[in-house]
Parts: C-alpha cells; sequence; structure tokens
C-alpha cells in the first residue's frame, strides 16, 4: 500500500513509525507538512519512490527523522 494524503488531516500526530515493510510503496505525500505536531518519523526499509515533499520543511517539530533505505531522492527542506 501507500501513505494516504489523509496523513496531513492528523495534525496532532506526534509519532509516525512503518518502518521495516517493504510493502510501502510509491511517494511522500506533500500532505505530510500538514502533520505539524510530527516529533518522530521512521519509515527506513520500505520501498519509498520520488522527491522529497518540500513540505516537509513546516515540521518544526521534527526531533527523529529515519528514512534511510527507500528510493527517495531530494534533499531534506530545512524550513
Amino acid at each position: 500500500g501507500t501513505i494516504p494524503t489523509e496523513i496531513g488531516l492528523l495534525a496532532d500526530i506526534e509519532f509516525f513509525h512503518l518502518s521495516n515493510n517493504i510493502k510501502v510503496v510509491g511517494p511522500l505525500p506533500p500532505e505530510i507538512g500538514n502533520a505539524t505536531s510530527l516529533q518522530s518519523f521512521a519509515i527506513h526499509l520500505c520501498s519509498l519512490t520520488g522527491m522529497v515533499p518540500t513540505t516537509m520543511g513546516s515540521l518544526a517539530q521534527l526531533r527523529n527523522l529515519d528514512m534511510a533505505r527507500n528510493f527517495l531522492s531530494g534533499e531534506l527542506p530545512t524550513e
């Protein structure tokens, strides 16, 4: 499956861990930037592809980020 765009509706989510799941495919939805309470985002060892969304720069509370071992490209936005 994919990470649904509805993740952006979870404004109060603090932790999102979906690691070690190669059946998670497709791009990271840009709506991830709306999850402004997100502090920990771990998606390592999935099968995600595409560009890192620029909207991730909106995640000012983010303290832990693990996106290793995917097929993502681009740079992490700073704001």
